[in-house]
């Protein structure tokens, strides 16, 4: 055994301390974090590297083991943790790239060394002979270490240099800081051991210890003292002191003076007696001011809740408008924070799975999208349950945020701010995020800033409650006013059916009840004529199917109306559709004596549609043309090819030279039981000039190009009775109709649902079967 030296002591202390922190550092490998994976190797090379020094100075197993073996072991252990050292610095500051062409640069020299050191394939004879100037095997192997240190040497302060330069956040660079210092020792720590001066070897091993230590604080721990606020603490402390001592000199000096025979013994006395008094007078108040106002000059610490809060209620008024509510809040938390810039974010999620968050106010800042998080992300349930302030750096660094889903991460590391703070209400109700810049060189947030955040946070949060309130009573105001319109239109409605049943439907009522009893008070001569029995029940069925006309209208058009509208597409040409339309109105026409133009129809392509439904809509269309034109007029249907939100489409034009229809009526023509005019000056008829109708023939035409995916309009420069400008109805389709927007906006009924609105051909022959029946029974 020999006696224990520096070397061995230290190496002793160095084996304790590199195991322990090695089994410490190993514990948080569950983080994966791969700084931790580089500093567990480094202390494992340390560890061996102490024990092979620890077993060449102080004798440990002579027997068990050869010298050469721990010779071996702290050559190599001494080399490979030159080149972890110099990967430490990139690996930690996330600096993959660096990282990796540095530690293939590093283990190309390492291994270069190692073949020098065993000799193999006379490489070591190759180098000598090339270089006289080396001399040795060891010369070799000395300067590949320190090159490898040189190396790692300059990219562990360019690594830092480079991070500073993008890290603007204080936690990043308070870090970078603690880091630097590590680094510095830990690199003189391994020069020591390279030169391997018997005499200095103790002082790198000691070295080596400390920066081990240091670095593993640092890697394992992400919120570390900041030492801009330590360094304000010593300055304070330091200054306070020196002036109280200056002081306290002063008056001891003053005393001492005082005791040397220029005073007697008793106005000594007094006069020790009034400083001592003074002192205790004056010291207190003056160490607290001072400390104050150093804290306030290299901290600007400390606030007042009261003078904040009469501050804000000042400046930020009682708004209703969120944007310029959001404007002056922000305003004044970048004043009163002292900052340059910040962001207002409100949230607009759905409260459930989502948290949107909009940019409501921006100062000094570039164009900020809305980010998009879901309910149960990090850092959302962070702001909500500890309700207080997350930094970039927590979000870069710490491990409970790796979970983050990337593009939320990367949308909030590109807001370039450098703290969030939640505005919270009640039940954890997060309903926005303020996101601040830096502070002015670069200072920390102190806990008094956060303190104070937390105060306008609040303040905020009640503002913005406040003004959803306010906003909430005025959209149910206006959903009330919506729906007081809806009643006062259905009333109106309820008046307009009334009217509709006493002039459209008593007029066939009449006729069948006029007829009817004709037939009932009937002799039994007329009874025997077949010409007074036909026009008898001609009367009949003329006034039931005006009747069965009118009432399927109105079953047409609730219909429409609420968005149930039946169809059975296929495809059609419109060309018939026009023909068969006007075949049916033929009668009207020629009544009327128009002249009926019908062109460019052929060229037309094949929609699909419900022919049915579009013979409908064109029969009321040309019908109100002949109504409203006077005799002899021309009525002209035209068509051509278009494109509508980027779809082809159809265009149907209904033109004719009838009285016109006045701008302010153009929308409401096509709402339900609306007639243009006085309806007391109307006609009854559905033929004749002016005739009034039930006014639900162009409700349904729009109702039917509504579902069809299309839309019906009308244009006619004035109404005018003697010069008949006329008017102009275009009807437009879709050549394919999108069946997913039909289906979201209309339900399709099945065939026989669509059958059982009109009177069927087999209703009528159900109804004859029937009256057979009656009549076999009474014979």
């Amino acid at each position: 055994m020999y006696p224990i030296s520096l070397d061995g002591l230290f190496s002793i202390v160095g084996v304790v301390v590199f195991g322990v922190l090695l089994v410490y550092t190993a514990l948080s490998w569950r983080l994966r974090d791969t700084a931790i994976i580089v500093l567990s190797l480094y202390l494992l090379l340390g560890l061996a590297w102490n024990i092979g020094t620890m077993a060449q100075v102080i004798g440990l197993m002579p027997d068990a083991l050869p010298d050469e073996f721990f010779t071996w072991l702290t050559n190599i252990s001494r080399g490979l943790m030159v080149v972890v050292f110099g990967a430490l610095t990139p690996v930690f500051l996330s600096k993959n790239k660096e990282a990796t062409w540095y530690t293939g640069v590093a283990l190309a020299l390492f291994s270069l060394g190692l073949v020098v050191r065993f000799q193999l394939n006379n490489i070591d004879s190759l180098i000598i002979g090339a270089i006289p100037a080396i001399q040795s095997t060891a010369v070799i192997i000395g300067i590949l270490e320190v090159v490898t240190w040189t190396l790692a040497a300059v990219i562990a302060p360019w690594t830092i240099l480079s991070s500073l330069k993008q890290r603007r956040q204080t936690q990043f660079r308070n870090r970078i800081r603690y880091w630097s210092g590590g680094v510095i020792i830990l690199a003189a720590a391994n020069l020591i051991i390279l030169l391997q001066n018997p005499n200095l070897l103790w002082i790198g091993m000691g070295l080596n210890i400390l920066s081990a230590l240091l670095i593993t604080h640092i890697t394992l721990h992400s919120h570390l003292p900041d030492l801009q606020i330590i360094t304000s603490h010593i300055i304070r402390t330091v200054a306070v002191t020196l002036a109280l001592c200056v002081i306290i000199f002063v008056a001891l000096y003053g005393a001492y003076l005082a005791n040397d025979g220029l005073m007697t013994r008793q106005v000594a006395l007094a006069a020790i007696l009034a400083i001592a008094i003074l002192l205790a007078l004056i010291l207190p108040r003056f160490a607290n001011w001072l400390e104050e106002s150093l804290t306030k000059l290299l901290l600007e610490a400390g606030f007042d809740v009261t003078r904040t809060l009469k501050a804000y209620s000042q400046t930020v008024s009682t708004e209703w408008d969120f944007d310029k509510l959001g404007r002056q809040a922000l305003s004044f938390v970048v004043q009163e924070m002292k900052i340059d810039r910040g962001v207002l974010f409100i949230n607009e999620g759905d409260g459930a799975g989502h948290v949107t968050l909009n940019p409501t106010a921006v100062i000094n800042m570039p164009e900020i999208n809305t980010g998009y998080f879901f309910a149960n992300d990090p850092w959302i349930m962070y702001l909500r349950y500890a309700q207080t302030s997350v930094t970039q750096y927590d979000i870069d660094v710490l491990p409970e945020y790796k979970k983050m889903d990337d593009n939320s991460k990367d949308w909030l590391a590109n807001q370039d701010v450098e703290i969030f703070f939640p505005i919270i209400l009640r039940q954890r109700e997060l309903l926005g995020v303020l996101a601040l810049g830096p502070k002015p060189s670069n200072r920390p947030y102190l806990e008094s800033d956060i303190d104070r955040l937390h105060v306008l946070a609040s303040q905020i949060a009640l503002d913005i409650d406040k003004t959803k309130m306010f906003n909430q009573l005025g959209s149910v105001n206006q959903k009330l006013g919506k729906m007081s319109k809806k009643f006062e239109n259905l009333d109106q409605g309820k008046a307009d059916f009334l009217s509709i049943a006493s002039h459209e439907l008593r007029t066939p009522l009449t006729h069948i009840h006029g007829y009817a009893s004709m037939l009932m008070e009937a002799t039994e001569a007329e009874l025997q004529d077949p010409a007074y029995l036909q026009h008898v029940f001609t009367g009949i069925a003329k006034g039931s199917n005006r009747l069965k006309d009118i009432v399927d209208l109105i079953f047409d058009v609730s219909k429409a109306d609420i968005g149930e509208m039946d169809l059975n597409l296929g495809p059609v040409s419109l060309a018939s559709i026009v023909r068969e339309a006007a075949e049916n109105q033929g009668q009207p026409i020629q009544q009327r004596q128009h002249r009926l133009v019908i062109s460019g129809l052929e060229q037309l392509p094949i929609i699909q549609g419900d022919s049915q439904r579009l013979v409908q809509s064109l029969d009321h269309l040309i019908n109100n043309a002949v109504k409203y034109t006077p005799d002899g007029g021309t009525i002209t249907i035209t068509g051509r090819s278009t494109t509508e939100n980027q779809r082809p489409c159809v265009e149907l034009i209904i033109t004719d030279t009838g009285i016109g229809i006045d701008p302010d009526d153009h929308t409401r023509i096509f709402e339900k039981f609306y007639r243009v005019g006085n309806i007391e000056n109307h006609s009854s008829g559905s033929v004749k000039f002016k005739g009034a109708g039930p006014g639900l023939g162009l409700p349904l035409v729009a109702g039917i190009a509504q579902a069809h995916g299309g839309k019906v309009w009308v244009e006619s420069p004035k109404y005018d009775e003697k010069t008949c400008p006329g008017s102009q109805f275009h009807l437009v389709l879709p050549v394919e109709p999108v069946i997913e927007m039909l289906k979201e906006a209309h339900r399709f009924a099945e065939p026989s649902t669509v059958e059982t609105r009109h009177w069927r051909s087999e209703d009528m022959q159900a109804v004859r079967d029937r009256i057979a029946e009656q009549q076999k029974k009474s014979a």
